[in-house]
């Protein structure tokens, strides 16, 4: 991707806008790791292996190689034998000390970091160890049918999470496209009924 980044752990942090990375979250130390709203506990693990929560195994960032309001931090980390790699960019501090991550979107590296985790488990039996916000946010990264180009997104409107289907473009106004974008969008929301 033509990006410069460097590799951080505990007492080698990533300063993130004033935000010492991993330390200031490991161990609800200063600042709280959160999915969508829900609180995660993240823990340092030399081995992938921890009792509970997400064990982080490596970070990386481009924070120094980036403009300001460019930077990146990766938490590669395995929670219930299911490797995620999460992301953050976030700028701001809030009220309550929250670091928002998500799943990244990146196909490539999803699949490059399940690739060396090799876990033989599959998300579906694990899945009720996870909470809504981070089943969402596992729906939303490993989706692939979406009929056209664009993104899906986890919003919190402060009356809960929803899904956002952004489109690259626009969709034509005729009748049959409008049934079919309907249909598509049925379809995306059966799929988040059944598998969340």
């Amino acid at each position: 991707m033509n990006q410069t980044y460097k590799q951080y752990s505990p007492n080698n942090n990533v300063d993130l806008y004033g935000l010492q990375l991993p330390d200031s979250v490991l161990n609800n130390n200063q600042w709280q790791a959160v999915i969508g709203n829900t609180p995660i506990v993240i823990n340092w693990s030399e081995n992938g292996e921890e009792e509970s929560g997400y064990s982080l195994v490596a970070v990386y960032s481009d924070a120094e190689a980036q403009n300001y309001l460019s930077k990146h931090v990766y938490f590669f980390t395995i929670n219930s034998g299911i490797p995620k790699v999460l992301i953050t960019s976030q700028n701001q501090g809030n009220p309550n000390n929250y670091l928002y991550f998500k799943e990244t979107e990146n196909k490539e590296l999803r699949d490059g970091f399940s690739n060396i985790v090799n876990s033989s488990v599959v998300f579906d039996d694990v899945k009720s160890n996870f909470t809504k916000d981070e089943q969402l946010s596992y729906f939303i990264s490993n989706y692939d049918q979406l009929p056209y180009k664009g993104y899906l997104t986890t919003e919190n409107d402060g009356n809960g999470t929803r899904i956002t289907y952004y489109v690259d473009g626009s969709i034509s106004n005729d009748k049959q496209a409008i049934s079919e974008a309907i249909e598509h969008l049925e379809a995306i929301s059966l799929s988040v009924q059944q598998k969340v």
